[in-house]
């Protein structure tokens, strides 16, 4: 029975992904590119992943959030344990840009 509920959540969590990439996306890609949203671009990811990531079972935990001032930049420095860190670092933090080295854009 818990195999078949893990499963489950799979389904639902890499259904909502496919949903949102195929169907969701470019629609609103299309509309930034006219009204130029800018940072407001992960608004959708904002909306759907807080009740998506705890109806597939993934709780989040922000520590010492307290000491986070909104108001000044701040770097949050992820280890990638696995492919949700972006997913979480979108959902939970509001302004967010992203860096990688450019080894990292190449195909082998």
């Amino acid at each position: 029975m818990f195999q078949f509920i893990n499963r489950l959540r799979a389904i639902v969590f890499y259904g909502s992904i496919i949903i949102g990439f195929l169907i969701l996306i470019p629609p609103w890609m299309a509309l930034d590119l006219v009204f130029r949203w800018g940072p407001n671009f992960t608004l959708p990811a904002r909306w759907l992943f807080p009740w998506l990531l705890p109806l597939v079972g993934i709780r989040v935990k922000i520590k010492n959030k307290e000491i986070l001032d909104t108001d000044k930049p701040f770097i949050v420095i992820s280890n990638h344990q696995s492919y949700l860190d972006v997913v979480v670092i979108i959902t939970y933090i509001r302004m967010t840009a992203f860096l990688a080295k450019k080894e990292l854009f190449k195909i082998p």
